[in-house]
């Protein structure tokens, strides 16, 4: 399981909200929150609130995430997202 959500936000390319993760694995938000945990923990993951107050101003532009944040205009309020490291990008890179 660890190693699918590594890919999952690999594949996204940026940070990706719980919802749409748990959604994309086909597991529950409590399950996916457990692994998330255990991927901080480690270090492969960190989590980020995303919003017009905590970004810089026209840095939605240049976020991966911008438009499903509310500082990008898509999301109805912060969003709690999660991204991976540098340690994260290496170990969803690596082959199995």
């Amino acid at each position: 399981m660890i190693r699918r959500v590594l890919a999952e936000l690999h594949a996204a390319g940026g940070a990706v909200d719980r919802r749409q993760l748990a959604r994309r694995l086909a597991i529950s938000p409590s399950m996916l929150e457990t692994v998330l945990e255990r991927l901080d923990a480690a270090g492969y993951v960190e989590g980020v609130t995303a919003s017009a107050a905590a970004c810089r101003p026209a840095a939605c532009r240049e976020c991966p995430v911008g438009p499903a944040c509310a500082g990008g205009g898509g999301g109805s309020g912060p969003q709690r997202l999660w991204c991976l490291t540098e340690a994260g990008r290496r170990a969803a890179a690596r082959p199995d």
